[in-house]
This record gives C-alpha cells, sequence and structure tokens, in this order.
C-alpha cells in the first residue's frame, strides 16, 4: 500500500468554522488519527442544500439523458484512472486490506457508475396506456435535490449506489466531497 497524501484537516465547501463540528478519522488497525474533518452545522447543511437546488433547476433537470449517461461514464473512468488510491485510503479508513478494498468495495463502486451510465439513456420514457376509460402517462424526468445516508461500512459501494443513480453533476456542483467517495472522480469532471 503506498501512503496517499492526506491533510491534517479536511475541509470542503461546507465545512463551518466550529471546532465543534470536528471529528477524527482513525486507522481501526493503528488507532492512528489519518485526518480530523471539518463538519458541518445546521447553516452549512441548508446552504448546501439551496446551492443543489440552484445547480438543479439551473442545469442538471435540462441535460438531455445522453450527456447524463455521459457525465457518469465519465466519473466511472475517473475513478478507475484513481482505484488504488481509492483503495488505499479505504483500507486505512475502514482497516481491511488493499485488495479488499480494490478488487470488491472499488471494483463495484466503478461497476456501478458503468451500469447506471449505461442504461439512463435506454430506458423508457413517455410510457403511455389508454384502455379506454383510462388514460395514463409516465414521464421519467430528473426529481430534485434529494438527501442520502452514508452507512460507515463500504462506503463507496453505499455512495456510489446513491449518487450514481440520482446526479453526480449536481452533487459535485454543489461541492460534496467526503474523505474519499468519489473524491477522485468528481475532482476531474
Amino acid at each position: 500500500m503506498t501512503s496517499p497524501t492526506i491533510p491534517k484537516i479536511t475541509r470542503c465547501r461546507w465545512s463551518s468554522d466550529d471546532d465543534a463540528d470536528r471529528f477524527s478519522v482513525e486507522n481501526p488497525a493503528t488507532g492512528k488519527v489519518i485526518t480530523e474533518v471539518q463538519g458541518g452545522g445546521a447553516d452549512q447543511m441548508n446552504a448546501a442544500v439551496e446551492s443543489a437546488h440552484q445547480a438543479f433547476d439551473g442545469d442538471w433537470r435540462w441535460r438531455d439523458r445522453t450527456e447524463r449517461a455521459g457525465l457518469l461514464l465519465s466519473c466511472a473512468d475517473a475513478l478507475e484512472e484513481h482505484a488504488d488510491e481509492l483503495a488505499d485510503l479505504l483500507s486505512l479508513e475502514n482497516g481491511k486490506p488493499v485488495v479488499d478494498a480494490r478488487e470488491n468495495d472499488v471494483r463495484f463502486l466503478i461497476g456501478v457508475f458503468r451500469f447506471f451510465g449505461s442504461i439512463i439513456d435506454k430506458l423508457p420514457s413517455g410510457d403511455f396506456h389508454d384502455t379506454g376509460s383510462i388514460y395514463s402517462a409516465t414521464v421519467l424526468e430528473p426529481f430534485g435535490v434529494v438527501g442520502a445516508i452514508i452507512p460507515f461500512n463500504w462506503p463507496p459501494i453505499h455512495t456510489g449506489g446513491k449518487i450514481a443513480q440520482f446526479m453526480p453533476d449536481l452533487l459535485a456542483r454543489a461541492g460534496f466531497r467526503s474523505r474519499h467517495d468519489l473524491r477522485a472522480g468528481f475532482r476531474k469532471l
């Protein structure tokens, strides 16, 4: 395993300045602090949600499915390009062997983006049913901003499973970046 460069304090656009919002990320194998994450409070969360709404209404909802598919596949390519780095970070944070992180978690993460990128422009839209007295239509379109809770175990798998099927571009524009989940992929896009 290589030693990835990790800042002493990990911040993102939505980090607060309040020390009470800071928490440590430890390597469970050694107990050593990997980084301190400067989290956020209610004000930062509300600002992030507002920014996500603006990005959705101003950009993402108007992109066609082919363009969205291309963005998802670009995410998969970028993640694959940084797969070893992501596996090293995951191993440090979760204590699992690097090989398991690379061949299971990171591989699955890349696959999730490839899967949704490959089907998004093939899903039916405008499915019409006319049974005489009843007429119904289904139109698939972006829903809007969603909140997704990510459990501590298998963060790349859970994060990728939620983001890939929703709005990767929107989250990137809104400044979402966890300790390692999709960091390399979103930074490149």
